[in-house]
């Protein structure tokens, strides 16, 4: 039978008390916008999501339009709009 992919959760998780709505967006959903979800009155946004093992580009998007890079990560690359994504790398949990 053919290799199942394997998929890891990771949770994106941001700071943004003053935002009203916060995407991410990334390699991982071919770059459409997912909602992120508010985190009780605590100012975090989050959601969790499978990703396959390996290298993903992504930016959270705040009120549809401001992308930011993640602050936890410290590798970025410039994209093609002037901003920057983060690069996270995801390793199976074995």
């Amino acid at each position: 039978p053919p290799a199942e992919k394997l998929f890891t959760p990771h949770r994106f998780v941001i700071y943004k008390p003053d935002a009203s709505f916060v995407e991410v967006a990334g390699s991982f959903t071919e770059w459409r916008t997912l909602p992120m979800k508010r985190v009780g009155d605590s100012g975090y946004w989050e959601v969790t999501l499978n990703l396959p093992e390996g290298e993903h580009r992504f930016s959270y998007i705040l009120e549809g339009n401001r992308r930011l890079s993640d602050p936890t990560i410290m590798a970025r690359e410039l994209d093609d709009f002037g901003g920057e994504n983060s690069i996270l790398v995801v390793k199976l949990q074995t």
